[in-house]
């Protein structure tokens, strides 16, 4: 027997994936329902943050016309070395107490000594040849002007020939004598020479020298230099030769020697011709200048501030005013944002110097994200103004360092006094 198709099952399947496929559709339309409204309610939200104040911090900065300090790291160098080569050989008899590597010494005094007797000797024997030579003179001369009024006497008002008045013999002892007088400073310079000495003050950067020791002349027994031929290496941008010059910028040098600070006066002696072709950097030369140059050493890394002339418009900001790398957020008196970039002149550790507009302005302090351009902000914290305080360092130079005088005036200090008004 042949079964009849279930219609009523096939009805009820079909009505089942008609409400499958409703609900699905629901949820689609749900879902993009849903998307446009939180979409809608993104967009509302910057119009009611442009509605809202931008809460800032800010710090007054004021216009200045002071001089620009650009402290830079430096190496003390020697421009010349010199050699100790003896001039006269022999067996030292004497060497200057601690006399080594890093001794210092006056101009004139004595390193070593050689043995002189030798020498001593030779100038004794030159001074008898000298004696000889004019007793010699003394004699010829005597000679010739005996000849001369014999002359005169067989032949008055005729001319006598050289030789009969012996004047080749007279020149010939003439002669004699200045060589003679020649070989005694030569024999006297020679004895000069065993003593060892420089006409400057200096230090030694080494030597061999021992007591009792043989020395050639010629030859070198060590090095030295003197202390006017130590100048200082300061690489600097090309950017700070624009305050930079040898007329008008004072230098002062600030170093360590043996555990304590020194601060020397120096002098911009010149300005290197070209920039290092990695850095972009060029050297300014340096030269020490008073009697504490001696505490410099060669290879040793010194603090040079370089003082510029006056400034006009000179901003000294804080460092966290920067928005970016250049630009700063200027408060302006409706309390809206302005855009400013000033010319930078250095950035330091805490504070950057630049060129301003000219004005004493309020700046936001710390990274503005999202920020534009005539934004109402709110002020909820201010720093009285950074002012640059000249402090003396030397007869010659002086340093500017940030005076931050610090002055909360924020809306949570005032809450919390009216909280606790015993306060």
């Amino acid at each position: 027997m042949l079964e009849q198709p279930d219609h009523n099952n096939n009805k009820n399947n079909s009505w089942k994936a008609n409400l499958q496929l409703l609900i699905v559709i629901g949820f689609i339309v749900i879902a993009i329902f849903l998307s446009q409204w939180i979409g809608s309610e993104e967009r509302e939200k910057p119009e009611l943050k442009g509605a809202q104040n931008i809460l800032v911090q800010t710090v007054q900065v004021d216009s200045a016309n002071e001089p620009v300090v650009f402290s830079k790291t430096g190496t003390v160098e020697v421009t010349e070395i010199v050699q100790i080569t003896p001039q006269v050989s022999g067996r030292i008899v004497e060497v200057k107490d601690g006399l080594g590597e890093g001794d210092t010494f006056s101009a004139g005094d004595v390193l070593f000594r050689i043995d002189p007797d030798n020498y001593t000797n030779q100038v004794q024997v030159a001074q008898a040849d000298v004696r000889q030579a004019e007793t010699n003179l003394s004699l010829q001369q005597a000679s010739s002007n005996a000849a001369r009024s014999e002359w005169d006497d067989l032949f008055p008002g005729e001319a006598p020939s050289p030789l009969t008045i012996e004047q080749p013999q007279l020149e010939q002892a003439k002669a004699a004598l200045e060589s003679a007088r020649s070989r005694l400073e030569d024999a006297q310079l020679e004895l000069d020479r065993t003593t060892f000495q420089f006409d400057f003050p200096g230090r030694i950067l080494e030597t061999i020298i021992e007591q009792d020791q043989f020395v050639a002349a010629g030859q070198s027994y060590g090095e030295a230099y003197a202390q006017d031929a130590l100048v200082i290496k300061v690489p600097v941008s090309d950017t700070a030769l624009d305050y930079i010059d040898t007329k008008n910028t004072r230098v002062v040098i600030r170093a360590n020697y043996k555990g304590n600070a020194i601060t020397l006066d120096g002098q911009l002696e010149r300005i290197g011709s070209r920039l290092d072709e990695q850095t972009r950097f060029v050297n300014l030369i340096i030269r020490p200048k008073n009697e504490g140059r001696n505490m410099l050493l060669p290879g040793v890394f010194v603090t040079v501030d370089l003082i510029s002339a006056r400034v006009d418009d000179l901003w000294s900001l804080p460092n966290e005013t920067l928005q970016g790398r250049n630009g700063v957020w200027i408060i302006t008196d409706d309390n809206k944002l302005k855009y400013y970039e000033p010319e930078i002149i250095t950035v330091g550790e805490e504070t950057t110097l630049a060129i301003g507009n000219g004005e004493s302005v309020q700046l936001v302090e710390g990274l503005l994200k999202g920020a534009s351009e005539g934004m109402n902000v709110k002020v909820v914290e201010h720093r009285a103004s950074t002012k640059l305080k000249t402090q003396q360092t030397s007869d010659d130079g002086v340093v500017l360092q940030p005076n931050v005088e610090t002055k909360v005036e924020s809306k949570q200090k005032e809450t919390s006094q009216e909280k606790n008004p015993d306060q």
